[in-house]
């Protein structure tokens, strides 16, 4: 039956790719801790470092970007989104129900929460956007979702406009890039002056719960599990996007 339907389905997620498969049937899977200073650990650490030169290199990224790796988008975003009492976030109404579910958490916790509004094209008003967020009232960290690619809608915003509100408010600016590769001819074409990417494997051939980020170094996201110390994430916030040091 799966066989002979056409499945058209992949904002929702894809089958997986070729090589995803040859690896399964490879067996060749890497299980010992990179952390650890025996043969196995290293060459783990040494396979993590790869990939990840790989990815900031297929998607023309200086070595300014480091990668997050983590189960998704889900969990991705919840992790740059992990503001504090004073800080802001700024969303838009048709951003994907988990930006919608995190700002309600980050309402109650103290965040300064705007939801900006959409046209009937799907699309920004970048001036009124620029104004709304320069009158905002908190003095903290400023951090703003961008949706490139709905998932809903199909709609593309332009990644220039992102870096036009980002030089003029001083904030942060995360891209929800989810559903971009493979969709868009210049998915593989990030602006160098944006903060944060975020993907999901899954959309693109890979397998469940596997995905990843781009983060500027200079910047990088406040852990959101604390003990362990993988991956070099320490508790830090956005210290130099504070508001009242870059407010206009």
């Amino acid at each position: 039956m799966t066989k002979e339907r056409i499945y058209l389905d992949y904002n929702a997620t894809s089958p997986l790719s070729k090589k995803s498969l040859e690896f399964l049937d490879s067996g060749d899977f890497y299980f010992a801790n990179p952390a650890s200073q025996h043969r196995s650990g290293k060459s783990v650490s040494k396979k993590i470092n790869l990939v990840k030169d790989e990815l900031i290199a297929y998607f023309n990224l200086d070595l300014s970007y480091d990668v997050l790796f983590h189960s998704g988008a889900t969990e991705g975003m919840n992790t740059f989104f992990n503001l504090e009492k004073g800080d802001s976030f700024i969303y838009s109404n048709v951003d994907h129900s988990l930006v919608e579910s995190i700002a309600k958490i980050l309402d109650a916790r103290g965040v300064e929460v705007l939801k900006l509004k959409v046209n009937s094209k799907g699309m920004l008003n970048i001036e009124d956007v620029i104004s709304q967020i320069k009158q905002r009232n908190s003095k903290g960290s400023c951090l703003m979702n961008y949706t490139w690619m709905n998932n809903e809608t199909g709609v593309i915003w332009n990644l220039e406009d992102a870096e036009r509100i980002k030089r003029q408010c001083q904030i942060y600016i995360h891209v929800d890039a989810v559903q971009t590769p493979g969709k868009i001819f210049d998915y593989k074409n990030l602006n160098p002056g944006l903060d944060s990417y975020t993907y999901s494997g899954h959309k693109f051939g890979a397998f469940k719960g596997i995905g990843f980020s781009f983060f500027k170094r200079e910047n990088p996201p406040k852990a959101l599990i604390h003990g362990g110390g993988q991956q070099g994430q320490v508790p830090v916030s956005y210290t130099h996007l504070r508001a009242h040091e870059t407010r206009h």
